[in-house]
C-alpha cells in the first residue's frame, strides 16, 4: 500500500513538471529569452520599459520554494528586484497552474467570455485579462511600478504560450509517461530558441491598432460583449489574433485550420492569410507526427518554429506598445500625452444616451459671471482611489488673478438601491497671482513621495508646483520665476508664460523633471529670445538644470516630447513664433 502511495505520488509530481509550455527541462529559459529579444523589434521603445526587461535570463526561481511545484501550495508572487524577466518565468510557478495556459479563441462560450480551456479550466486568455486588469494596470497607477512590470511578465508568458499549436488548438499535451518530451513542436523549440534574434524582426511588432492583413476585418463579428472586455478590447485583439495565426499550424493531436467562429456561432475563414506576406509555409494537415522521435517529425517541426517562434516575439513586442498606451491612462498634462495626439485607451462603457444613468452638476464657488474655466485635468491626486480634477479658472477682465479648485467624485454603492454618485468640491478656491493662464495644469510626481503635485503657470512668467497630501489639501511646493530678457518694441525686459508643461524623465536618471518654453510680449516681438527651460522641481525650491534658447519670440503652444531617433533619449518639440 505504502507503495502504491510513493508510486501515485511520484506520478503527480512528474505531472506538474511536465505542464512547463515550451520546454519541460527549462521551464524558464525560453519564456524569458523571447521576453527579453522582444524589446528589440519595437525601434521606440521606452528606456523605462528597456530598464525594466534587465535581468539575467536562464536563473533559478530564487524566490519561489520547490514546494510551489507540488499541488500549488506556495503562489509565485513579486519580490523586490523582480521585473518582467522574472514574471516571465516563474508564470509556470505553482506548475499545476499552467492548466489555464491553453485556449480555443473559436469558442466564445456563454456570455461571450471567451473562457475554453483545457477539460474543466478556464482559458489563458481569461487569465490574462485577469492579471491585466486587477494587477498590470493598477499597479502602475498606484505608483507601484515595478510590480506592474512584474506582472507584465506574467502576461507576457502567456501571450508567448497562445504561439504554440498545442496552445491555441487546446491540445492537452501532458503526459504521466516517463518520455517528459510530450509535445514536438515544444520539444523542438526548447533547442533551437535561442538561434532567433529580436533585432532581425524590428518594426515588425503587431500593433494592437493596425494588426497585419486584419485591416479590413469586422472586429464586432467576435469581440466580447462584457464591460471589462471591452473596456480592453486591445488587449482582446492581440491575443485572439495571436491564437488564430497558431492555429494555421497542426499540434500533435489536432490539424491545423484557417477558420475563426464569431458570436453567432458561424464558422468563417479569414478572407487573407494572417501569414499573407510571410515566406512561411501553411499546409491544412498534420505537420508532424503525434510522436516525441524528432528524426521522423523534425523537418516539418523546423518549419512550424521558424514561423512562431518569431511570431512569439513580434507579439510580445506588440504587447510591450500595448502597455506603454495603456498605462497613461490619466490627464497628467495637455491633451492627454506628452506626444499630443489626444489619444487614449482610457474608455467608458456608455453606448448611446439610454446608458447615462446620472448627471452631477457641480457650482465652484467663484462669481461665475467673472470668471473663465480652463478645461480640467484628471489623477487620483491623494491615492485614496477618487479620480480628482483640478480646474483652473482666470477673470475674463484685465486677466490679473488666476484660482484653482478641486473636484472629487465619490462612486458608493448601497445594497438594493443601487449606485450613487457624490461630486464634492475638495478643497476650497486657491489664489495664485500674477495674470491668466490658457493651459490646463500638469498632473505628475515629481518628488519623492507616491503621490502626483499639481504643476501649473501664469502670464506673468511664474510656475507653480503645489503638494497635495494624504488628506487631500494642497501647500504651495515652490514657485520659480523665468528670466525678464529686453523686448526691443518697448524697450524693456519682459517675460509671459501660457502655462502649459509637461513632466518626464527628460534625462533619464530616474527623476521626472518640468519641461515648457517662454513666450514674449507681443507676437510683433519675433526678435525676442525665446527659451526651453529643464526644472528639477523635486524639492523644495525648482533647479534649473538647463535651459536652451529657441528664440522666434518664444511660443504660445506647450511643447512636446517623443522619441524621434530611436535612442533612449525624448527629444522636446518646440513650436516657435
Amino acid at each position: 500500500m505504502l507503495k502504491k502511495i510513493i508510486l501515485h505520488f511520484a506520478l503527480f509530481v512528474l505531472l506538474i513538471n511536465l505542464a512547463l509550455a515550451y520546454s519541460p527541462n527549462s521551464p524558464t529559459a525560453v519564456h524569458q529569452y523571447i521576453a527579453n529579444e522582444s524589446k528589440g523589434l519595437w525601434s521606440l521603445i521606452p528606456h523605462e520599459i528597456k530598464s525594466h526587461i534587465s535581468n539575467p535570463l536562464n536563473t533559478d526561481i530564487s524566490d519561489v520554494s520547490p514546494l510551489s511545484r507540488i499541488g500549488g501550495m506556495i503562489e509565485a508572487d513579486y519580490d523586490s528586484g523582480d521585473d518582467v524577466i522574472d514574471g516571465s518565468g516563474e508564470e509556470d510557478v505553482p506548475a499545476v497552474k499552467v492548466r489555464n495556459h491553453l485556449w480555443e479563441p473559436d469558442n466564445p462560450g456563454f456570455f461571450d467570455n471567451y473562457n475554453d480551456g483545457v477539460h474543466i479550466f478556464g482559458s489563458n486568455y481569461r487569465k490574462a485579462m485577469d492579471i491585466w486588469t486587477t494587477r498590470v494596470i493598477p499597479h502602475y497607477l498606484r505608483g507601484d511600478i515595478n510590480q506592474s512590470y512584474y506582472w507584465l511578465g506574467r502576461v507576457v508568458h502567456l501571450l508567448e504560450d497562445l504561439t504554440v499549436p498545442a496552445h491555441s488548438h487546446n491540445d492537452d499535451h501532458l503526459s504521466i509517461v516517463l518520455d517528459i518530451n510530450d509535445d514536438a513542436f515544444e520539444e523542438y523549440a526548447s533547442s533551437v530558441f535561442n538561434n532567433y534574434k529580436g533585432s532581425n524582426y524590428s518594426g515588425k511588432q503587431y500593433n494592437y491598432d493596425n494588426l497585419p492583413n486584419m485591416s479590413n476585418f469586422n472586429w464586432k463579428e467576435v469581440e466580447p460583449t462584457n464591460p471589462t472586455d471591452r473596456q480592453n478590447i486591445e488587449l482582446f485583439r492581440l491575443f485572439w489574433y495571436t491564437a488564430q495565426k497558431a492555429q494555421y499550424f497542426a499540434s500533435d493531436n489536432v490539424d491545423g485550420n484557417f477558420i475563426y467562429v464569431n458570436l453567432s456561432d458561424d464558422t468563417k475563414n479569414f478572407s487573407i492569410s494572417l501569414w499573407d506576406g510571410e515566406n512561411v509555409k501553411i499546409v491544412n494537415r498534420s505537420l508532424y507526427l503525434a510522436t516525441d522521435d524528432i528524426t521522423n517529425s523534425g523537418d516539418n517541426v523546423s518549419v512550424v518554429a521558424n514561423a512562431s517562434i518569431p511570431h512569439a516575439m513580434k507579439a510580445v513586442a506588440g504587447l510591450y506598445r500595448l502597455f506603454d498606451d495603456a498605462v497613461r491612462i490619466d490627464w497628467p498634462t495637455e491633451n492627454h500625452d506628452f506626444r499630443r495626439t489626444g489619444f487614449t485607451l482610457l474608455k467608458g462603457d456608455l453606448a448611446t444616451t439610454k446608458d447615462i444613468k446620472n448627471q452631477v452638476n457641480l457650482v465652484l464657488d467663484v462669481p461665475i459671471s467673472t470668471e473663465n474655466v480652463v478645461k480640467p485635468t484628471v489623477a487620483d491626486l491623494d491615492n485614496n482611489n477618487f479620480m480628482d480634477s483640478v480646474v483652473l479658472i482666470h477673470k475674463t477682465t484685465f486677466n490679473t488673478i488666476t484660482k484653482m479648485a478641486g473636484v472629487e467624485t465619490h462612486k458608493n454603492k448601497f445594497p438594493y438601491i443601487g449606485t450613487k454618485y457624490k461630486t464634492v468640491q475638495k478643497w476650497p478656491i486657491y489664489t495664485i497671482n500674477g495674470g491668466a493662464i490658457y493651459f490646463p495644469a500638469t498632473l505628475a510626481n515629481i518628488d519623492s513621495d507616491s503621490r502626483k503635485e499639481i504643476i501649473t503657470g501664469v502670464r506673468n512668467g511664474t510656475i507653480y508646483a503645489y503638494d497635495v497630501s494624504s488628506s487631500g489639501t494642497i501647500t504651495q511646493k515652490w514657485a520659480y520665476y523665468l528670466e525678464e530678457r529686453l523686448a526691443p518694441l518697448p524697450g524693456t525686459d519682459e517675460v509671459a508664460f501660457n502655462g502649459g508643461n509637461v513632466v518626464d524623465d527628460i534625462d533619464l536618471d530616474g527623476n521626472n523633471e518640468v519641461i515648457f518654453a517662454d513666450v514674449g510680449p507681443s507676437v510683433l516681438e519675433a526678435n525676442w529670445n525665446g527659451k526651453v527651460y529643464v526644472l528639477d522641481g523635486s524639492g523644495s525650491s525648482a533647479i534649473n538644470e538647463t535651459s536652451y534658447n529657441v528664440g522666434n519670440g518664444g511660443t504660445y503652444a506647450s511643447v512636446s516630447l517623443a522619441n524621434v531617433d530611436s535612442d533612449d533619449n525624448p527629444e522636446i518639440i518646440v513650436p516657435t513664433q
